[in-house]
């Protein structure tokens, strides 16, 4: 520091001898001096208008890339929206549409993926949750889990925190991890915990999980999760968006998966 303030208290008396003994110098010194300053302020404000461009380049550059990954997970997108009709009517088909779909499917993958590792500031949590299902659904678990935990890391909303929370449980029950997987969607409910204005939301994600639970084959927890989202549409302060959803609930294939006998309304002595 005591180098730093030398070093600057000799240029300025430098620069002040300099100023002082302007008006006494011969012509000659005087044009030297005068050339030398303009040349000073011309490379400087040349390197200032390149570090300018440089940085304009590179804004540019990044916001191409993002660009380039929104178009990338809109095809991801339409691939899922095909896969979603083809598993809806398969008939409509070739026997080979799936091995297909996955083969675009990995390729734009991968691209995001590079994109993703070179624009990470600009990627939203959705773009990394998206990427990670896209992954998960070509069998690659590792990749898949790595794009889950850096979507659920980030905070915003309860309803947003819960929508991660709840595809990453259930990428984690495809997984086996089933432990794993109701710790998430249990994380899912508490961020919906803070207000009743939440219930149906808290009822969506009681619905997704007993869904899951039953998929493989946990039937009582299943029961549980079950009954649990119909008392929370029940408490939807929109009432008549509540009592769809409940009736939905009820006359749903999974009820009668759940309860092949039995009112689920019934069931809550499980409680």
């Amino acid at each position: 520091m005591i180098s730093d303030i030398n070093w600057w208290s000799d240029l300025t008396e430098w620069a002040t001898k300099i100023v002082n003994n302007f008006e006494a110098m011969p012509e000659k010194d005087k044009f030297v001096i005068l050339t030398g300053i303009v040349s000073v302020f011309i490379s400087t404000s040349s390197a200032l208008i390149s570090l300018i461009s440089y940085r304009q380049k590179g804004r540019e550059g990044a916001y191409a890339l993002r660009k380039q990954l929104s178009d990338t997970m809109q095809k991801i997108l339409d691939l899922n929206m095909e896969s979603a009709k083809r598993n809806n009517d398969p008939d409509k088909y070739p026997r080979n549409f799936g091995g297909l779909i996955n083969d675009q499917r990995r390729f734009h993958a991968r691209v995001a993926l590079s994109l993703m590792g070179r624009i990470g500031p600009l990627v939203s949590r959705w773009e990394y949750q998206l990427a990670a299902r896209a992954f998960a659904d070509l069998s690659d678990l590792d990749t898949a889990k790595s794009m889950y935990l850096i979507a659920t890391k980030s905070r915003s909303s309860p309803v947003e925190d819960a929508t991660v929370l709840r595809g990453y449980g259930r990428f984690l029950f495809q997984s086996g991890e089933v432990d794993s997987a109701r710790v998430a969607m249990e994380d899912a409910v508490a961020y919906l915990s803070e207000s009743d204005n939440l219930a149906h939301e808290r009822g969506f994600t009681y619905e997704l999980w007993a869904e899951h639970e039953l998929d493989f084959g946990y039937l009582e927890v299943s029961q549980k999760c079950f009954n649990l989202a119909l008392r929370e549409y029940s408490d939807d302060l929109w009432v008549h968006r509540g009592a769809k959803s409940v009736e939905r609930l009820e006359l749903s294939d999974m009820k009668r998966r759940i309860f092949p006998d039995q009112d689920p309304v019934s069931q809550m002595e499980l409680f």
